[in-house]
């Protein structure tokens, strides 16, 4: 979040779930993930995820929460309210990632999503994600693509929601060790396109300053920032994210890294 969402080419770890799956190529220790966002207007996210290196690329799955906190019940005749109801939305993903090239990574997550309205409204629905990163000839340059919520529509009763189609492109470039620069275009099918920006700077290969430009936050001018800290097991980071007068977005995540690095077979599918 503290790079304004611009992970498509740089997607690694658990976050490869939500960002782009071949980014799951990289890994070769086990990770779990914890992440929380205490959002604005009462919202929250929370989020697990945990990734598995194999032989051949990783496995990895995730869970995620979206608590839209309490809502009063109202009616035409009763205004004032006749109780409280409280939405959710649940998201289940399981995703692979693999080199499939010297150059080339892929991956894909297939997902199942329920909608909450209350107790006695739900809807559900399945949908997919792919993704692809590419290792560029030129130095330190990384480029990235994905296409995301392929899949069914979710029904209540006589209507259908539908998580929007998604095209992404991205890109990630190193002009010095310390500095990590990334641009994603977004294409919303319907809806139009969004740009998103971040930059990360390392200091002493263990504390990281970032800061990024979000084009989906229109309630602010989408500036987000951030900090990190990591060692070679743990790393910890905090996102910040201004809506203007709705109040801010904090977020805290928790990566621990387990267990031996797995020894590659093959880096490439021939």
């Amino acid at each position: 979040a503290a790079l304004g969402g611009a992970y498509t080419a740089f997607a690694e770890g658990p976050l490869s779930l939500r960002y782009n799956p071949a980014g799951l190529a990289d890994e070769t220790r086990k990770k779990l993930f914890l992440q929380y966002n205490a959002h604005i207007l009462d919202i929250d996210r929370s989020d697990i995820a945990l990734t598995v290196p194999l032989n051949y690329g990783a496995f990895g799955i995730s869970f995620s929460l979206i608590d839209y906190g309490d809502i009063t019940r109202t009616t035409t005749i009763n205004k004032n309210g006749i109780g409280i109801f409280s939405p959710k939305d649940y998201f289940l993903k399981i995703g692979y990632g693999r080199q499939v090239s010297e150059r080339m990574q892929f991956g894909g997550t297939i997902g199942v999503y329920t909608l909450e309205l209350d107790q006695d409204a739900r809807a559900e629905g399945i949908t997919a994600d792919f993704g692809l990163k590419y290792n560029s000839p030129i130095d330190n340059l990384i480029l990235g693509a994905g296409i995301k919520n392929i899949g069914t529509k979710a029904r209540f009763y006589f209507e259908r929601e539908e998580l929007p189609l998604l095209f992404v492109l991205g890109l990630a470039y190193k002009p010095i060790p310390q500095l990590l620069l990334l641009v994603d275009g977004e294409l919303i099918d319907g809806e139009g396109s969004v740009i998103h920006a971040g930059a990360e700077y390392t200091v002493a290969k263990r504390l990281k300053f970032r800061v990024g430009y979000n084009g989906e936050n229109e309630t602010d001018n989408g500036l987000t920032a951030g900090a990190g800290f990591a060692t070679d097991d743990l790393s910890l980071d905090y996102a910040y994210i201004p809506f203007g007068e709705f109040g801010n977005s904090h977020q805290i995540s928790l990566e621990v890294k387990f267990g031996k690095p797995v020894e590659r077979k093959a880096k490439v599918i021939e």
